[in-house]
């Protein structure tokens, strides 16, 4: 068929070419949508099992990284240095009752330490015991220090030393401060409830300090958070809750080493 001499015929055949391929485009792009949206589904599910398989890892982390706390922190062997009292000031001290001492001259002050490798301040909390280097310490709640025969204090006693600490401590402090806090916590501690009586005298300005110190407990609120360091041969201590990498990088440290003597309680 044609018209004005031209034959069209041709023409719509072409259309029905062009019109069948712009179908079979639009069939591809549909293909593609359609593998695009069956395949979003299997990335989702690649990325929720890989986000499974992190938390799962993050969890065994978590739980390794307790076991370490918990490990470090239990009553497993420590090892403590004993690096002199400093700050520090001589009294007089008398023990009656159990473990009975004196009247000889101390050293009142901050003891201290090197456990496992860290630096950490003390105060004594056991006048049975001397000081030294000693490898069977461990770590326990205030209340069950120190030790027997003059211990465990309980938890009245801990709590007292808890806010003494809080309230009068610092790694600042002076020796005469040093020296009162000290003669404070022997003096609540053995106030005849565990068996045996502290009496400090000979140094008039740390004892008078300490006796106030003990006055003002009852209006003390604030307690430190603190923990008894004790060991069957070597001093008993109250000590600061180690914070975790402390905890931590002590347990690596563990080492077996000797005990030795390096300096006691008493003033020679």
């Amino acid at each position: 068929m044609s018209q004005n001499g031209i034959d069209i015929i041709p023409l719509l055949v072409e259309d029905s070419h062009h019109a069948s391929s712009v179908c079979r485009e639009l069939d591809r792009l549909r293909e593609g949508m359609s593998c695009e949206l069956d395949v979003e589904p299997q990335v989702a599910f690649r990325e929720g099992q890989k986000q499974k398989k992190n938390m799962k890892i993050r969890t065994l982390q978590i739980a390794i990284l307790a076991v370490a706390l918990a490990g470090a922190s239990s009553a497993s062997a420590v090892i403590v240095t004993f690096d002199g009292v400093n700050p520090e000031e001589v009294v007089t001290l008398q023990v009656t009752g159990g473990s009975a001492f004196g009247p000889g001259g101390v050293y009142a002050g901050i003891y201290n330490l090197t456990v496992d490798g860290v630096a950490t301040p003390s105060f004594c909390i056991d006048v049975a015991r001397e000081s030294g280097n000693f490898s069977d310490y461990s770590y326990v709640a205030l209340s069950s220090a120190p030790l027997s025969p003059v211990g465990p204090m309980g938890a009245t006693h801990a709590a007292d030393i808890e806010k003494l600490w809080a309230a009068y401590y610092s790694p600042s402090m002076n020796a005469q401060d040093a020296a009162a806090l000290q003669v404070a916590i022997w003096e609540s501690l053995g106030d005849g409830t565990l068996g045996y009586i502290v009496t400090a005298s000979g140094n008039a300005p740390v004892t008078l300090e300490a006796a106030s110190e003990l006055a003002s407990i009852t209006g003390l609120t604030a307690q430190a958070n603190l923990r008894g360091l004790v060991s069957p041969t070597g001093q008993n201590y109250v000590v600061p809750v180690p914070e975790p990498t402390t905890m931590i990088a002590g347990a690596l440290l563990l080492l077996p080493f000797g005990a030795s003597t390096l300096r006691i309680l008493r003033k020679r």
